[in-house]
């Protein structure tokens, strides 16, 4: 499959680049093989005792082996005549699959096809600017991407000659300009422009229509990002400037959550990861401004610290943006000085690389004053997090809201009553009576700051109640979808993904036995970074 190709060997190009430039790398990677194999574990696998469901009880064990799988693998990236072997085999394949008249089909059989053929000219671009292709390789991928830009130009001059007729409708007219940005893009790596009259003619008429496409509306933040790499890399430096000023006016950002976009988190034709790498790569060689690349660095930190990113492409591109842009993460590496109670706390035996590092409590060891933490980064431009959990047992239905984390959980009981007008829901509140028989709906508000994976949610319910549906599976509500698995005193949740905002889902319950319960809480919780968990209020039920 040319997926494959256009992937992996990508993705495994660059990250050998970025691995073999950063000698800590490979260091840290040695220090854990060594003496701190718990720094090979997945983030799913980490601190069980601080998770609200086994990792066996979850529907994503197989997740957290890939994961680990995945960090030992590491070790591969250091073997340069491995990596130098897995690039000169993709080339090969590469070159197989290219046909005759220079273009690349998704599958064999199928078309040429013209977005796909520049991603990979595009690629080869990315990888010859990093440093990522052996020297023994460039030859061959120079002759790919020679071969691509004979049918490429042609397809310009085509649509010059020829323009298709349903551009003049808002979604043809935003594909054929998404195209040409996107040609423009690819040729912008290699400076190229056609030779030829007729082609050096189309080349010139597309480049002067992006002057003016790229202030329409329909053009989103990540092919703004490409419009001012194009312009920057032609020459036209006031009109970069321009677009990276409309991205700068476009921007949101905190010193909690740094330097972002939006529209980076639903992008059409942009992946958020791959987005905000983008924008770093922008404003740092169009703009030259550090501080905005390191404040953009700390949203890709954050994202991470909540979510696992599954394409290789993906992270290759992340990793290079934190890498290779602005200043150097790893050379800062000095220990937080951090103060628990007034009292310095050594966080001595950190673990390489990522300075992890836990100190527990417990018993009579803990007092009043621990709520009272200090925290310093003694580093200049790096960034650090941390989580303070208290741990202790309490009857449900004294229970009351968690702190604010970013991720909160509201829990609401209605009585569900069929009345002329139709059905009603009617609140209940803490000692409210219900009777044998009554349906009572569960409605839970989850509300999240952040794009999180793999999120579980457990919802305790009263002696005196029973689910309606009783079969475990996957189900949807609005745009949620997620695992229920139905427990004898609980129901529980398992979502793979969560956008950030307000998600409002139901479930509903039959109260079955007479008595005075308590209802339980509802607990939600990231499992990739246990420190976003959030829990509603108990309350007590009468059924009569």
């Amino acid at each position: 499959m040319i997926v494959t190709v256009k992937t992996e060997p990508f993705a495994n190009s660059l990250s050998a680049a970025v691995v073999q430039s950063s000698p800590e790398i490979e260091r840290t990677f040695e220090q854990w093989r060594a003496t701190d194999a718990s720094a090979l574990m997945s983030n799913l696998e980490r601190n069980p005792e601080l998770r609200s469901a086994m990792m066996e009880e979850t529907p994503w064990v197989t997740q957290a082996q890939d994961q680990a799988e995945r960090k030992r693998r590491i070790g591969q990236f250091f073997d340069r005549e491995r990596m130098a072997a897995g690039q000169r085999v993709a080339l090969e394949k590469l070159a197989n699959m290219q046909n005759g008249n220079g273009t690349f089909s998704w599958f064999d059989g199928m078309p040429p096809d013209r977005f796909f053929t520049q991603h990979i000219v595009a690629g080869f671009g990315q990888l010859m600017r990093a440093g990522a292709l052996a020297d023994e390789h460039k030859e061959q991928a120079q002759q790919i991407v020679r071969q691509a830009f004979v049918a490429l130009d042609w397809w310009i001059q085509n649509d010059y000659e020829n323009p298709p007729q349903n551009r003049r409708r808002n979604d043809g007219q935003l594909l054929f300009h998404i195209i040409h940005l996107h040609y423009l893009y690819a040729a912008s790596f290699y400076d190229h422009k056609p030779t030829e009259p007729e082609r050096r003619d189309a080349f010139d008429y597309i480049y002067e229509q992006m002057k003016e496409v790229w202030r329409q509306p329909y053009i989103d933040v990540y092919w703004l990002g490409l419009t001012a790499l194009v312009f920057h890399r032609y020459g036209d430096t006031e009109l970069a400037q321009e677009v990276v000023e409309k991205l700068r006016a476009l921007s949101k950002g905190s010193e909690e959550t740094g330097m972002y976009w939006h529209m980076a988190e639903s992008a059409h034709w942009g992946p958020p990861v791959e987005t905000q790498s983008l924008m770093i790569a922008v404003f740092d060689e169009v703009a030259g401004d550090a501080k905005a690349v390191d404040d953009m660095k700390i949203w890709l930190l954050r994202q991470k610290q909540t979510n696992d990113w599954r394409t290789t492409r993906a992270t290759a591109e992340a990793c290079y943006a934190l890498l290779m842009t602005g200043g150097s993460l790893l050379a800062e590496s000095l220990p937080l000085e951090v103060a628990v109670g007034g009292e310095h706390v050594a966080v001595e035996g950190a673990e390489a690389g990522s300075g992890y590092v836990k100190r527990v409590w417990s018993g009579d060891e803990i007092t009043p004053a621990m709520a009272q933490v200090e925290a310093e980064n003694p580093n200049g431009r790096g960034m650090a997090w941390g989580g303070l959990y208290w741990q202790y047992f309490e009857d449900t239905d004294k229970v009351t809201s968690g702190t604010q984390t970013g991720l909160n959980i509201e829990k609401q009981l209605f009585l569900r009553r069929n009345t002329p007008r139709g059905q009603e829901l009617v609140p209940l509140a803490d000692g409210n009576t219900v009777g044998v028989g009554d349906l009572i709906t569960v409605r839970l508000v989850i509300d999240t700051d952040r794009y999180l994976t793999y999120v579980h949610l457990r919802d305790m319910r009263a002696a005196g109640l029973e689910p309606t549906r009783t079969l475990s599976g996957y189900r949807s509500q609005g745009e949620l979808w997620y695992y229920e698995s139905v427990k004898d005193a609980s129901v529980n949740f398992f979502f793979e993904r969560m956008t950030r905002g307000t998600h409002v889902f139901e479930y509903d319950l039959r109260a079955t036995h007479a008595g005075q319960f308590s209802n339980g809480i509802a607990t939600v919780q990231c499992m990739y970074e246990p420190e976003f968990t959030s829990h509603s209020t108990g309350i007590r039920l009468i059924i009569k």
